[in-house]
């Protein structure tokens, strides 16, 4: 039941609950927001390319408050109608030689043969939508592609993606990140461990909201936020009003929703942390499931109900104790594996 895909779900949310917490952000992230205030002054969504052009422009104007890092989490996919808006922005993003912007693929399944084998990839990039060439040119490009685990949620982020064109392009998060590093003088933390297709478990800082700091893209337009908020820091700019369509179910919450661009957030800050775990392997997971349950029920079989009740206690609460010891040295386990095999050798025993 375990190695079924049937205890993912309940097994995620346990998971979640027990490694996931809030901490206290340092500041180094501000959000601006394309929320529904900026939505109500500006109109609806999408805006005219220079709207973007004069924020950066506004942003980089000094440089002495100019930010580390501005990352653009919006798709500004080939040449709009505008040709004077599309120049301006590649210029103004060209300006400051800190600003990053997105590019997303699109992944389906494909067949993929060779001189001996053939079979379906299930996760081949089947398009690849980056910035306009004009912009591409002046800036440097991360991917925004999320992909949540199959009960919703989104557990693991994706370090990079391998383009038709055969290009590794680093998530947008991942880029930031290295351009903040290069700015500030620090050193680089090592790349996380992935699987193949890129993923790898992502710690949450902060719940939906904990990096919002009430700042309105329109109100950055208009002037009306003090330039030394954002001088050397890493600045997010990104939907961040329902209407937009970008929210997502996380880990550190499940109920309320998080926006894409606090997802980056979380990202930049596990990658400025370096500590992020590690899934420790199924195949031995199993096998300490078996072991472990093979010796629950041997001794439970012929025990009085205090000692049962007293072992079951100490193997729950151990595993779920040793989970954590586990993840503060960056490795993940299943959380309800073990208690769940534990309550069931108990009460088969009773």
């Amino acid at each position: 039941i375990a190695a079924s895909p049937l205890l993912r779900g309940a097994d995620g949310a346990v998971s979640d609950a027990l490694y996931h917490r809030e901490i206290a952000t340092d500041g180094e992230i501000v959000l601006i927001g394309l929320d529904q205030h900026s939505l109500e002054e500006l109109g609806p969504w999408p805006w005219p390319r220079d709207y973007m052009a004069d924020v950066l422009s506004i942003l980089n104007s000094d440089p002495e408050t100019a930010p580390a890092v501005i990352g653009v989490d919006v798709l500004y996919v080939g040449e709009s109608a505008d040709p004077y808006a599309d120049a301006y922005l590649a210029e103004t993003a060209e300006w400051g030689e800190n600003v990053v912007t997105a590019a997303a693929a699109t992944f389906g399944s494909a067949l993929v043969t060779d001189e001996e084998h053939f079979g379906m990839d299930t996760m081949a990039v089947l398009a690849w939508d980056a910035p306009f060439d004009a912009l591409a040119a002046v800036t440097e490009t991360g991917h925004i592609n999320a992909m949540a685990d199959s009960d919703g949620i989104i557990r693991h982020a994706m370090l990079y993606v391998d383009t038709p064109g055969g290009e590794r392009v680093y998530s947008l998060a991942r880029v930031i990140y290295e351009k903040y590093a290069a700015c500030h003088g620090l050193d680089v933390t090592p790349l996380p461990e992935t699987d193949a297709n890129g993923f790898f478990y992502l710690p949450y800082s902060a719940a939906p909201g904990g990096y919002n700091s009430g700042i309105s893209f329109v109100d950055v337009l208009d002037g009306l936020v003090d330039p030394e908020l954002f001088a050397g820091k890493i600045v997010l700019i990104g939907p961040y009003a329902a209407g937009l369509q970008d929210e997502y179910r996380t880990a550190i919450d499940h109920a309320a929703p998080m926006y894409g661009v606090e997802i980056q957030a979380n990202q930049i800050d596990a990658y400025r942390n370096g500590n992020i775990p590690h899934e420790a392997s199924d195949a031995l997971q199993l096998a300490l499931l078996f072991i472990i349950s093979a010796l629950m029920l041997l001794w439970l079989s012929d025990r009085k109900m205090i000692v049962s009740i007293l072992t079951w206690l100490l193997v729950t609460l151990g595993w779920i104790g040793f989970c954590l010891l586990a993840y503060s040295r960056g490795i993940v386990l299943h959380a309800l594996w073990i208690p769940l095999a534990a309550t069931v050798s108990f009460v088969v025993s009773v």
